[in-house]
């Protein structure tokens, strides 16, 4: 087996790489403007990027594996059983893959930090148009007879 096979199963797996991280830049996009639809769609396409690149990571893990002998042998590993000619393309491919999982990584925390925000966002409206019935302002301290219950500003079984 040569470097050949691996060279090609990296190329497929760093294109779909950069597509993800195509997504989370648009899924940044979505969220700032707060369209769910899209949102849901964007992470549907996400999650087939995923199935595609875990079906390509076992078949990765299945030629090291033949390359090597080990179970869990990284690119460094493999080297001394790859064609010296093939070297140079495969580092190359795994500093360019770094630099897209590195990217990616960013992207997916910043989307994560905007999403909570978005929570929260939710979160404060929601306490504003549903008060607790403990909260009570403007009110006689004094008056604890009273039976009056504070109603929501908004009416959610209408």
């Amino acid at each position: 087996m040569t470097g050949s096979s691996l060279i090609d199963l990296l190329e497929k797996m760093l294109k779909l790489h950069k597509s993800l991280q195509q997504i989370a830049i648009n899924k940044t996009a979505v969220i700032k403007e707060g369209n769910l639809t899209s949102l849901t769609a964007l992470m549907q396409e996400e999650q087939k990027h995923i199935h595609a690149i875990n079906t390509l990571e076992k078949k990765r893990i299945g030629l090291m594996t033949e390359l090597t002998g080990k179970n869990s042998a990284g690119l460094q590993e493999a080297l001394p059983y790859i064609e010296e000619k093939e070297h140079e393309p495969l580092l190359h491919m795994q500093e360019e893959m770094l630099a897209v999982l590195t990217a990616l990584k960013e992207t997916n925390t910043l989307n994560q930090l905007l999403l909570e925000q978005s929570m929260q966002f939710v979160s404060l409206n929601m306490d504003l148009l549903m008060p607790s019935a403990d909260t009570q302002t403007y009110g006689n301290r004094g008056d604890d007879q009273s039976n009056e219950t504070i109603k929501p500003l908004f009416d959610s079984q209408a």
